[in-house]
């Protein structure tokens, strides 16, 4: 849950907000379920769901303020967190461009990274 946890804080921070993020799966060169983008793309989800649900609404930021949630302020109260929720809309306002792709960094398939990073 570790990745999770780093990766909702990352998505909660407003400093953040509507920045494009690439989740890139790594191993894929591993013929199993848990090396697929679509199983790991899930598995986030619901750990950052779980997350969510255990935070508390009403965390102070360092200056004594309520913190405002990015993410509450793009998921309707009650919804489960996925990454299509909290995405940019069709006018590209909104949230998050989120690319999942595979990549190996032991066989060198890493063009995926690269051409994200070059964008």
């Amino acid at each position: 849950m570790l990745v999770s946890s780093l990766l909702l804080d990352v998505l909660d921070d407003s400093d953040f907000r509507q920045r494009s993020l690439l989740v890139a799966c790594n191993k894929s060169d591993y013929d199993m379920m848990c090396s697929s983008e679509k199983f790991i793309k899930h598995k986030l989800e619901k750990e950052i769901d779980e997350l969510l649900s255990t935070r508390s609404k009403d965390v102070m930021s360092t200056d004594g303020e309520p913190k405002v949630s990015v993410i509450d302020s793009l998921l309707p109260e009650g919804t489960k967190f996925t990454f299509e929720a909290v995405s940019k809309d069709e006018a590209g306002s909104g949230g998050w461009d989120f690319k999942f792709g595979k990549c190996s960094a032991k066989e060198g398939e890493v063009d995926l990274v690269r051409d994200f990073a070059m964008a």
